[in-house]
């Protein structure tokens, strides 16, 4: 990913990898956003924990809070989007 233009051989799932490169466009697109939330599946608690502490530390490095919700299956999207509300609400 640092040298673009280079040969690739095998299979990754990037996700770990790109999540703060998203982290740092969403903030260049949104500059006033100082609250940023991301989902995280806990059912792979390994891949969790990567995924919250390459994200806290590109969130550090922008000066952003984060704030980490936890979904695995459909039923859980109903509380994420009930903690976003909150969220929202503390920010009046």
């Amino acid at each position: 990913m640092s040298r673009p233009g280079g040969n690739i051989t095998g299979v990754s799932i990037l996700d770990v990898e790109l999540g703060p490169k998203r982290l740092e466009l969403l903030h260049a697109l949104v500059p006033t956003a100082t609250i940023i939330a991301v989902l995280v599946n806990p059912a792979d608690p390994a891949r969790a924990e990567t995924i919250t502490r390459n994200m806290q530390a590109a969130a550090r490095d922008l000066r952003l809070q984060l704030q980490i919700l936890h979904a695995s299956t459909d039923r859980d999207f109903d509380t994420v989007f009930a903690s976003l509300i909150q969220l929202r609400a503390g920010d009046s």
